[in-house]
């Protein structure tokens, strides 16, 4: 502890670090009895942090050259109160196995808080349930790390993990990809589901267009709407992140490995995607930009039908999307083979009037699971 205390150091990350990082997260994965996943950001981590923040900043703690933890805080527009303003998220924080649970973020605290408070700006962090080590920081102050925010739970947030197996019978609704002639629809759908969550993002014109050009692996096309009456009446976006973002298979027990082979063996005669072997990704779709009117849930479920059925030809494994818990859209999964995943999302504020407005107001924030 000694060592720890007198040799550790912090500073700001830069694309120098990127191998580094990728090698702390390989060394922190998730662990689940049967499964050991890395949630990996290859080629390059600062990738998917910079399409969404601007700015984004990694902050490193070090001890001599070795990178033993990292954080990001990335700035975006985001609603708050149904406005518009500068917000910030606290997420991908990451420390070595041998240094958890002595103070990273405590010892780190001014570099990731001192510029949103002196801006008063409000944040938010989303901790998965269990995360101990995490958890014990929120609502946890001392005169001793005077830069620490206020925090406080506000809502839940789950993830589906839909599996894809055998063929969907689809929908009676039309259902179909987009086209340009559809944008200006799609932003009005956008803006109105948007407007009212907290965190969500600005849409535009602008907006829209500019996440169409710079998504990588992202058009148009991306997107589907469910059509009725000549009346566009619910839209999502299905995104393949593979090229930043992976969920990687870093071991199988014994006993799921032999599984998988034997699983593996009758996937094609049945149909039916293959399991990544180790060191291999999930093939994994991402929805993002659901709006649909009067949150129908079997407006969703008709669209979820549609992607589902289209990547499981391409042999895509999971179809991945979220809300905030008991959002009625998430019972457009019933119908689904799923995994839920729970995670607690948290407030960061400067002063009790800003909680207070929240916790009168709202408590569906908006958190885009393909940038998670």
């Amino acid at each position: 502890m000694s060592e720890f205390k007198s040799a550790y150091s912090t500073r700001l990350l830069t694309p120098e670090d990127n191998e580094k990082m990728l090698e702390l997260l390989k060394a922190s994965p998730i662990e689940s009895g049967d499964l050991s996943i890395c949630f990996d950001r290859q080629p390059d981590i600062f990738i998917m942090a910079n399409l969404k923040y601007k700015p984004a900043k990694y902050i490193g703690l070090f001890i001599g050259d070795r990178l033993i933890g990292f954080g990001l805080v990335g700035y975006h527009i985001g609603m708050f109160n149904s406005t518009a303003q500068e917000v910030y998220h606290l997420s991908n924080i990451f420390v070595d196995k041998e240094y958890r649970g002595r103070g990273f973020l405590l010892r780190a605290h001014r570099m990731f808080f001192e510029e949103v408070l002196d801006k008063s700006l409000p944040g938010y962090a989303v901790i998965m349930k269990g995360n101990k080590n995490a958890e014990r920081y929120i609502g946890w102050q001392s005169k001793k790390y005077p830069y620490m925010p206020k925090s406080s739970l506000l809502s839940e947030y789950d993830v589906r993990n839909i599996i894809i197996t055998t063929k969907k019978r689809e929908s009676k609704e039309v259902v179909r990809k987009a086209t340009g002639k559809d944008i200006g629809t799609i932003i009005s759908l956008l803006k109105d589901e948007f407007s009212n969550r907290l965190f969500a993002p600005d849409i535009s014109d602008v907006s829209f267009q500019m996440n169409i050009r710079e998504r990588p692996d992202f058009s148009i096309s991306n997107y589907y709407v469910v059509e009725r009456n000549s009346q566009v009446i619910g839209v999502c976006a299905a995104w393949d992140c593979s090229s930043f973002k992976q969920i990687r298979i870093l071991k199988y027990s014994r006993k799921f490995r032999l599984i998988k082979n034997g699983y593996n063996l009758i996937a094609p005669l049945l149909k039916l995607p293959r399991l990544p072997y180790p060191g291999q990704a999930f093939k994994a779709i991402y929805i993002t930009d659901v709006s649909i009117k009067n949150r129908d849930p079997r407006v969703f479920n008709a669209l979820l039908r549609k992607v589902y059925n289209e990547y499981k030809q391409k042999e895509f494994n999971l179809i991945v999307l979220g809300s905030y818990k008991n959002d009625q859209l998430l019972d457009a999964t019933n119908d689904f083979f799923y995994q839920s995943v729970e995670s607690n999302v948290y407030l960061y504020y400067d002063n009790d009037k800003t909680r207070t407005e929240i916790e009168q107001n709202n408590r569906k924030p908006y958190i885009d699971i393909a940038f998670l």
